[in-house]
This record gives structure tokens, sequence and C-alpha cells, in this order.
């Protein structure tokens, strides 16, 4: 490689940057769609994401919760009390509405805990019998336990054989068929917004009400008395979102600025930011379903609080395995192709199917259940870190992608922004014999570049890129 050559390769090995002038070597200041992880040293799209709740399966609430059980049926249930249930066999279909008798058919957490997928609405615990094709729907009691207060963000998590489920100031659980309400209270002004589990440890996210800057992570070793906890830990943030585990890591998703953390057992240790410009106005948040381990890396997602400056969509962490770094990719936009104006508000897994719940606000209010299929999204990109090299003088670029193939259908394309302005497609030429991309003409004098290299395909054949070259003079 001659002094005048950059070579982009590897991202693999660095994932998303901190920022587009700066991160880690082989980093990238943007990536959508690509999966960087299946075959070490070439990027390819990702599998695609299809939407499935359509038609029959339409709704209007956000679907909060997703339990696939361990007869291989899901079930997805949303805050307006509606059920969808898919089949071992892939069918999507409705089922009744959760009806308890207090009116308030919201659903805000749902899981297995033995035989039975419990739900909690705002005042009551419902469960039914898990069975063959979801039979045991029909058993449902949406009545099952009356919870102490009101609560419309509860949390449930299942510990030693326990079943806890958080509602404001409260912890209530079920344990051997028995609902016992109140097993454990916080001071008046904490509200619980999550909890987790830590080994045989139960993990209490929860904030300080008001417009205070307060959150709070408690270890309970489920059963000291009120207010005697193994570490209890305090934190500049507005709320504990989610606690997302990969491996025997648990990260902490605190706040609206897409900040992640790592809990070491006794205290949260700043781990991970979701890259931005720092736009104050700019927010975002995971939702505390919005993640799952999935294909031995942990994806999540990242949804709209204001602003679009922190991208949303479905982002993973992880590596190809042993030996190779954790990176921060990625890898999906939801189905309708939009990373703006999006929520994520539940994801979970069925063998090698990724299922995201979202609702998009772009043109209107749409909602979806999106499910992982065996083709690829039919478009997605990398872009560059800015590059400066030599800033006190102008340069002319020549920009070359190599690939290993292009399948019929598909195509790669080259676009740059000169000096921060707007990207523009690049006029390019294919030499098939060298498996090369290249730009007809150079770019044109400038200070600094960033270039965009994009992804087309169609069904699952996508063009496999090896690395992109920039000669400059």
């Amino acid at each position: 490689m001659s002094a005048n050559q950059i070579v982009i390769e590897g991202i693999n090995l660095g994932g998303l940057a901190d920022s587009k002038y700066q991160g880690a070597k082989n980093s990238v200041a943007a990536m959508r769609n690509l999966d960087v992880h299946t075959e070490n040293g070439v990027i390819q799209l990702s599998r695609g994401l299809t939407n499935k709740a359509t038609g029959a399966v339409a709704h209007s609430g956000d679907f909060t919760a997703i339990v696939s059980d361990s007869e291989g049926v899901t079930w997805f249930f949303d805050d307006d009390g509606k059920v969808v249930k898919r089949s071992g066999a892939g069918v999507y279909s409705t089922v009744d509405d959760i009806s308890p008798d207090d009116g308030d058919a919201g659903v805000s957490d749902a899981c297995q805990f033995g035989n039975y997928i419990y739900y909690v609405t705002e005042k009551r615990i419902g469960r039914f019998d898990v069975q063959a094709l979801g039979a045991g729907y029909a058993t449902k009691d949406d009545d099952w336990g009356i919870l102490a207060d009101s609560a419309l963000n509860r949390s449930l998590v299942e510990v030693n054989e326990i079943l806890y489920i958080s509602g404001g100031r409260f912890l209530s659980q079920v344990e051997s068929g028995t609902l016992t309400n109140t097993i454990l209270s916080f001071p008046v002004g904490w509200d619980i917004s999550a909890i987790g589990k830590y080994g045989t440890d139960l993990l209490i996210g929860m904030n300080l009400e008001g417009n205070v800057d307060q959150a709070r992570i408690v270890r309970w070793n489920t059963w000291s008395a009120d207010n005697s906890f193994t570490n209890d830990d305090l934190i500049e943030e507005s709320h504990v979102s989610g606690f997302l585990q990969l491996g025997n890591n648990i990260l902490v998703s605190a706040g609206i600025r897409g900040n992640l953390y790592y809990y070491n057992g006794a205290v949260l240790e700043p781990f991970k930011k979701i890259p931005n410009t720092g736009d104050f106005d700019s927010q975002a948040e995971m939702w505390k379903n919005a993640s799952v381990e999935f294909m031995g890396q942990l994806y999540f997602g990242m949804s709209k609080v204001s602003g679009n400056d922190i991208p949303q969509g479905v982002y993973s962490y992880g590596s190809h395995s042993s030996g190779y770094p954790l990176v921060l990719t990625m890898p999906h936009k939801i189905s309708t192709g939009n990373d703006e104006n999006v929520f994520v508000t539940a994801m979970a897994r069925q063998g090698a199917t990724l299922f995201v719940a979202w609702r998009d606000e772009n043109d209107g209010t749409v909602r979806g259940i999106d499910e992982m299929t065996t083709t690829r999204h039919t478009e997605g990109y990398f872009e560059t870190r800015v590059i400066n090299v030599a800033r006190n003088a102008t340069k002319d670029f020549l920009l070359e992608v190599f690939y290993r193939e292009i399948s019929t259908g598909g195509d790669i394309e080259i676009w740059v922004s000169k000096d921060s302005g707007d990207f523009e497609q690049m006029e390019t030429r294919n030499d098939d014999q060298r498996n090369t991309v290249i730009t007809t003409a150079k770019t044109g004098e400038c200070s600094t570049i960033q270039v965009r290299v994009v992804l087309k395909s169609i069904n699952q054949f996508s063009p496999i890129v090896e690395s992109l070259r920039l000669s400059f003079s």
C-alpha cells in the first residue's frame, strides 16, 4: 500500500465509532442493515425483517411484551389488551382480548413461569396454561390475582423459582401458585422502572419521581428486610430503562442519552454510548423488554424520546467468537426502512427467529411485528469516519470497493461527502475481472472526505464486500 492510499477493512473488529471523527481502529461512523460477524473480514447485508402484523392481526396499541413459550408458541401482548398468537408453524392470529374486571386491559409485562404464562395490568395479574398449539389460552383468567395499588409500568422476573412483580414503589411475588402482595417497599417518591436477575439475586432499577435526574440500582438477596440490600448505587440519570444480559454479564440502559452501563455486582460503570452528535434536544431510550440475547450477541432496540440525532432501530453488541473484540453495530432498521420517529417496543426470539415489535410515526402512526427471515435486507450501508489526512492541503480521491461477489440484481454504490457537505452519489464502473467497483472520475479537490458504501440486493443474495480503498493526490 503506497503512502497515498487508505484502506478501510475489518469493520467487524471496530464496529460503530464513538463519532464520525473518532473511534476504535477499524470502526466506522455509521452502518445500517449490515452483517459483519457471520463471516469475519467481509461485509454483507443482514437477514431481513418482514412485518407480520398486517391484515387479520393489525392492532392499535404498542406491543410491550413478547413471550415464546416452551411449546413453541409465541404470544404478543399490547398496552390496549390485544393479544396476537404465533403458532409454531409461523401462522399469526388474534385471540380474545385481555379484559379484567377493573376495566384496565393494558398489559405492561408478561412471561412464562412454570407451566403458565403470567401477564400484568394496572391492578391485576392474569395467567393461562401452556399447552400444545397454544390451546391453554382458553384457560386464561384475567383476574387471577389483585395487585396492591395501581401501577401502569409493571415488570416481571423469575429468581429462585419465585416470580417477582414490580409496581410503583412496591414488590410482590408469586410462589407455589400463591400471590403475596407487598413483600418489599421503597420510600415514597421512588418508582420501580425495571427489574432483572443477577445470579440468585434480584436487581431493582428505579427513579426518583419529579423533574429530577436521579436513578438507583438495588441488589437484593430476596430475603432481607426492607432497605437492607447487598448493594445500593445511585446514578445521575432520569431512570433505569432495562437490564440487558450477555452471557454472565449484565448491562444497564439508563436515561435518554443512549448510555449503557456495566453492572459489576456493586455499582454501575460507564460502558458504551450510542453514537450521536450530542444535540441536547435529541433523546432516545431502550424500552424495558426491547432486548434479547440472540445468536450469541446482545440485540436491543433504541426508541425515540425527542429528535432524531440518535438513530432508532435494532443494535447489536457482540462478536463472532472468543478472540474477537466485542463491538457495537446496527444490523437492522425496522421493516419500514425508517430510522427516525421510530419506537422498538419489545423483542424476543424463538430458536433462530428474531421478533421485533415496533411503532413508526412517519406519515401517520403504524405498528407492526417484524420477524427475521432467510432473505436479506434490500439495502444497507456503512460510512467511513471523516478522513482529514494532510488537512492543510486539498486532495483529489479515487475510490475503489473490492468485493468477492455481486449476484444478479445486486449493486454497490459509492457516495461521498466533501468538506462536511451532503452525500452525493459518484458515477462508477465495474471491473468484474478484478472484482472492483471504481469511481469513473476523481472526487474533486477537498480537504476532508467521508465515503458511504451502499449494498443493494434482491431476495437472499447480498453483495459481499471485502474493503474500500481511497487513493489520493
